[in-house]
């Protein structure tokens, strides 16, 4: 060591000497002083040695605590400087740039050993009292120390409020308190401690503290939007997994109440006064968005009905669409908006025609506007993709089952268009559509950059894919509205000729080499799959079409995504499942370009992908709710590099199961169609057919078999594994009975003892009797 170094290490040694040197010096003063104001005195000079020293601390706390215990309640003085003391010892500020890592590492350490030596044993039990002090400082010092201990150990905070029944009283009684910063602190620990145990969440619910957070997120006059904040996130909290509450929040008869505050905060957020990002996560307009939505998904479903009729006769659609189509806020309080709007017309006829019919003063009809909004704009940052996903969501959940609502957003399909000297085209939802999912494939377009390329591509796809979805919930299960969009002109010109229909085109622009590519082409697979499911005159159309069989052919036979093969094989499935006049072709056309056994592997390959294996393990569908994780990381999305799950996703619980099905269905629909037209020229079946025909049959054959295999093995494990279980349950009562007959043959012993003796007595005494009357006898 050098002698600068050294002479560096003597004075930091002699600095602290010198410091615990003060302590001690202190705490002997502590010891000898007798006035309580002396004492308060004392303790505030070495909370002021210690501060930002919590190394120091340990003699200073031992001392602190027992003057807690014997002396403070007696003096507001010498209570609020133990406690203020305490605060220095526990909570340390490490973000000073001045500071090292190996100090910051040093001080929290100190901090968590005095937090140990604070709370320890029954000491947790002394913040209490000073919560109902009428002082600022006692109740101050408490909660920021209670909110050190809920950092640090959580479960054991958690077991103090449960075991400590009137502590949720005093906390709920300081947020409905005059004194602003306490309310604001209590506030914060109970949004801290918002995320907890059902049990705590019971307790709280059951103290109005629901009402009191809501009437506190209301109060956008006298109350700061992080105070509002704190409040709401801990009515999200009390919420969000505990069904007590979402029961308790619909019974008080509040919603219109939560409608009004989402409202108000809107509103209030506008003002210059008010302003703060609206990308913040604790921005009041996003915290009542996550409260609306996590009571339209209530974890009992029997709850929903009476949950969306509360909301139904509010003013809350209206108000969220407004919040929806306004550009002001940023993408993802739209895209929360389209999530609560899809829960609040899902499965609901008249909210679903109340949004259809919407009209904004300024900005015409909300469907409209919302939806050119989606398409024009050239934004293709992850955050725009995410709200374009969720838009689809709203009107899948606006249209499916809906037949009606299908009809209506249908006949938006067609433009008329007027002859004369003013040609005017008609606006309409499905004329926006049909030119995001049929523009072609730009190769033709000059770009300067190749990030300017990536942009427009990514944009495209995007655009198409929600194209694609909304046509597919449109003719979802709906054999009427597939035939009128097969068949229904798109334009009709001034001389009444009528244009090709929606089905055509598609086929045509399908046709391109780019088109099936990328997110967007799976998405259009899948509305393929699901206009042919079930419609065989749609069938019809796309078996006759040949460019399209060749191109189909072309992707199967490529070096493609196992997805876009397997989809592609599927929709070819559903032709082959559901036509009749046209299933020898098709057989003949795959045999001859790609083969059946490769058709039907690529299938199966489909079935077994993790993607469609995972929405298969789902109990039932549930809608996740936008929490701002998106699945693009920023930093690679600006360099180029972004990779990860494209929005909307292409498979759910329904597409995963039809394809199942479909997969089972196709195979023995190709076995009795190729085996049929082997048997042409032969009286044995295959007689006439060539040796590849008949190895192709045969593989075909081995794949139905194998599968059937594979069925009859899964099921007779799912029975053994139900029959193991039964004999384990059977086990196990039959050891219960077993311990209940060898108690209840020690009982049965313990009572014959007891009721021998219990005959003895009485002999013994009638003995003792005579014996008593034949001495008196004998002595009279």
């Amino acid at each position: 060591m050098d002698y600068f170094s050294g002479l560096t290490s003597y004075i930091t040694g002699q600095d602290q000497v010198d410091e615990q040197m003060s302590v001690d010096n202190l705490l002997v003063r502590l010891q000898s002083v007798i006035r309580p104001y002396e004492k308060a005195q004392t303790v505030e000079d070495l909370s002021r040695v210690i501060r930002g020293k919590p190394e120091r601390a340990p003699k200073a706390i031992e001392a602190a605590i027992e003057l807690m215990r014997v002396e403070a309640d007696a003096d507001h003085t010498l209570k609020a400087a133990c406690l203020e003391l305490f605060a220095h010892a526990v909570i340390v500020d490490t973000t000073s740039d001045e500071l090292e890592k190996y100090e910051v590492e040093r001080m929290c350490k100190a901090a968590d050993r005095n937090l140990e030596m604070v709370t320890k044993g029954e000491n947790l039990d002394l913040f209490i009292p000073p919560l109902r002090d009428v002082e600022f400082y006692p109740p101050y010092y408490s909660l920021r120390i209670l909110r050190r201990v809920l950092a640090v150990s959580p479960n054991r905070m958690y077991d103090f409020v449960l075991n400590n029944a009137e502590l949720v009283d005093v906390l709920t009684g300081i947020i409905t308190g005059s004194q602003e910063a306490l309310r604001n602190e209590c506030l914060v620990l109970l949004r801290e401690l918002g995320n907890m145990k059902v049990e705590l969440k019971q307790k709280f619910v059951f103290a109005t503290t629901m009402e009191i957070a809501l009437s506190i997120a209301g109060n956008t006059e006298e109350v700061e939007p992080a105070t509002r904040s704190d409040a709401l996130m801990l009515l999200y909290h009390l919420l969000d997994g505990y069904q007590g509450g979402q029961n308790y929040f619909l019974q008080m008869d509040v919603i219109s109440q939560l409608v009004q505050v989402f409202a108000v905060s809107v509103d209030s957020a506008k003002l210059p006064g008010n302003m703060q990002p609206s990308s913040d996560s604790q921005h009041p307009v996003l915290l009542c968005l996550q409260v609306i939505g996590v009571l339209l998904r209530p974890l009992e479903e029997a709850s929903l009905p009476k949950m969306k009729a509360a909301f139904g006769i509010t003013a809350c659609l209206e108000h969220l669409c407004k919040v929806a189509i306004g550009r002001v806020w940023d993408s993802r309080i739209r895209t929360y908006c389209y999530f609560c709007l899809s829960l609040l017309v899902e499965d609901d006829k008249e909210q679903a025609n109340r949004l259809h019919t919407l009209t904004l003063p300024g900005v015409g009809k909300f469907l409209d506007a919302a939806l050119q909004g989606m398409m024009v704009t050239k934004n293709t940052s992850p955050f725009m993709l995410e709200e374009r996903a969720y838009f689809g969501m709203m009107v899948e959940a606006m249209a499916k089952g809906n037949a009606d609502m299908q009809l209506q957003l249908a006949s938006s399909f067609t433009t008329m268009i007027q002859a004369g000297e003013n040609v005017l085209e008609r606006f309409s939802f499905g004329r926006v559509v049909t030119s995001a999912l049929l523009v072609r494939g730009g190769s033709d377009t000059i770009y300067e950059t190749e990030a300017e390329m990536m942009a427009d591509n990514a944009a495209r796809q995007s655009r198409r894919s929600l194209a694609a979805r909304i046509v597919e919930s449109i003719v979802y299960k709906n054999d009427d509205v597939k035939s009128l969009l097969k068949s229904m002109p798109l334009e009709v010109s001034d001389t009444g000729e009528p244009t090709d229909s929606l089905l055509p085109r598609l086929l045509r622009v399908v046709q391109e080499k780019e088109v099936l590519t990328g997110s967007g082409g799976e998405n259009v697979l899948r509305l393929l799959y699901f206009w042919l499911e079930g419609s065989p005159d749609v069938c019809n159309v796309l078996s006759k079409n040949a460019p399209v069989l060749v191109k189909f052919a072309e992707i199967i036979k490529e070096q493609k995504s196992a997805r876009e093969r397997g989809l592609v094989c599927c929709v070819l499935a559903t032709i082959v499942s559901d036509i009749e006049d046209h299933s020898s072709g098709l057989v003949s056309f795959f045999k001859n370009s790609v083969g059946i056994t490769a058709f039907v592997d690529q299938l199966e390959a489909l079935t077994r992908h993790p993607d469609v294996t995972s929405c298969l393990k789902q109990k039932r569908a549930v809608k996740a709710a936008p929490d701002g994780k998106l699945w693009l990381d920023m930093e690679e999305y600006e360099k180029g590099e972004a990779v990860g799950e494209e929005l909307p996703r292409l498979f759910d619980r329904s597409f995963a199961s039809a394809i199942q099905v479909i997969s089972d269905k196709v195979s023995h629909r190709l076995l009795a169609l190729y085996s049929a037209g082997g048997s042409a020229g032969g009286s044995d079946g295959r007689g006439g057919g060539s040796s590849a025909e008949e190895v192709e049959t045969l593989k075909l054959e081995l794949n139905v078999v194998k599968d059937q295999k594979e069925k009859m093995e899964k099921e007779l494990r799912e029975d053994v594994r139900q029959l193991t279980q039964r004999v384990e349950v059977l086990t196990g009562r039959v050891g219960e009975a077993e311990k209940d007959r060898e108690m209840a043959d020690r009982k049965l012993e313990e009572l014959k003892e007891e009721l021998s003796q219990t005959y003895a007595l009485p002999h013994s005494c009638l003995a003792y009797s005579r014996r008593a009357c034949t001495l008196r006898t004998i002595v009279h």
